[in-house]
């Protein structure tokens, strides 16, 4: 070996021992700062939790003089033990620690970061301003919180949590979380949209009827399902645009559209627009949604309408659906021999369905009754 080339690898191997002895140093050091902090960090915060327990016992705590008399770094602490508690307590003693989130101007610094041009920034401040209670005006949430869904769902949430504070809370909130009708609602917005329709859809009705023909298959599709879940006395010319998507170009919106019927469909002035036997000719599943509405129904017209689509099904597995739902309604009909177009395998395997849940019943009833 070339006695240049021996050197040249000793230099090599001297500098990697020495860059991973570097690394260690510095991993050490790092380590112990960071446990340090952690430390001064639990001292803060432990010195903190008890001064505000033991000033919760008292009948005057001052907590603005006591606020005022903290270091920046205990007020940091503080603010973090308040936001904690105001997650899981409530009635009077939340009341308190509201009172010292104004000390520590909570609520003021949250609400700057509104301001933010990070989405997830913006929407985690409107969620925990949600949490202080702090006032927002509605001219407020919408300057800063249209640019994106993710916003404009955590404004809906405060609206609903704040609704008394708001003028026309449920229009606002359901206008936000179909604002552009295109970003599909997540789990979260839906859950706020029927939270707001629940007993009174006419917010989302009105919303439909000013902008469904821009709204996206999916956003529809959420709407009819919140319609479908939501109690009202409104009338069918509300539901024009509601209608309309019975012949929407894709079979997820009109089977959705069929189901936002369930619970008003049953009333006057709604049957005879819903065209069900043209439905029953649509695709499966369209009909399943079709069945699924007249078996909640559950009155005359509905188990006629039932007792014909059974046996003009030709798939098997929404039969079987069909059967299910007229056998929902009349659990004593048999078909007898009068009916040779009945589908007697979909009728047996109800049956056997109906005749199991029976013994389980009795069992289930037996098992009871020996416990006592």
């Amino acid at each position: 070996m070339p006695v240049d080339l021996f050197t040249a690898l000793e230099i090599t191997a001297v500098v990697v021992l020495g860059l991973v002895a570097l690394l260690m140093v510095v991993t050490m050091v790092l380590s112990a700062w960071y446990t340090r902090r952690e430390r001064r960090r639990a001292k803060r915060r432990r010195y903190v939790r008890t001064e505000l327990f033991e000033r919760l016992r008292r009948d005057e705590p001052d907590w603005a003089g006591w606020v005022a008399a903290l270091s920046a770094a205990e007020q940091t602490q503080l603010a973090a033990v308040v936001e904690r508690y105001l997650r899981t307590v409530s009635g009077d003693d939340r009341r308190v620690y509201l009172d010292i989130a104004v000390a520590l101007g909570m609520g003021e610094r949250v609400d700057r970061r509104l301001e933010s041009e990070d989405a997830v920034t913006r929407s985690r401040a409107v969620a925990r301003l949600t949490l202080l209670e702090y006032p927002v005006s509605s001219d407020r949430l919408l300057e800063t919180c249209l640019a994106d869904q993710q916003s404009r769902e955590a404004a809906a949430r405060l609206l609903h949590e704040r609704r008394e504070s708001f003028q026309r809370p449920g229009e606002l909130a359901v206008g936000l979380l179909v604002w552009e009708g295109r970003r599909p609602m997540t789990t979260w917005g839906l859950q706020t949209l029927r939270e707001h329709s629940d007993g009174d859809p006419c917010a989302l009705l009105l919303q439909g009827g000013w902008g469904a023909d821009d709204w996206g298959e999916t956003v529809l599709e959420q709407s009819c399902s919140v319609l479908g879940a939501s109690q009202t006395t409104t009338g069918p010319e509300a539901f024009g645009w509601v209608f309309e998507q019975l012949d929407h170009e894709s079979p997820r919106v009109r089977a959705a559209a069929v189901e936002a019927f369930r619970q008003a469909g049953w009333r006057d002035g709604f049957g005879g627009r819903i065209p069900f036997r043209r439905l029953f000719a649509d695709s499966s599943r369209v009909r399943r949604a079709a069945y699924r509405v007249l078996s909640y129904w559950g009155d005359e017209r509905a188990r006629e309408l039932l007792q014909w689509a059974v046996i003009d099904e030709d798939d098997a597995r929404t039969q079987l659906l069909a059967v299910r739902a007229l056998a929902s309604l009349e659990p004593d009909f048999d078909p007898g021999q009068d009916q040779p177009g009945w589908p007697d395998r979909s009728w047996d395997w109800v049956r056997a369905e109906i005749e199991a849940a029976e013994g389980r019943r009795l069992l289930t009833r037996s098992d009871t009754g020996g416990a006592r």
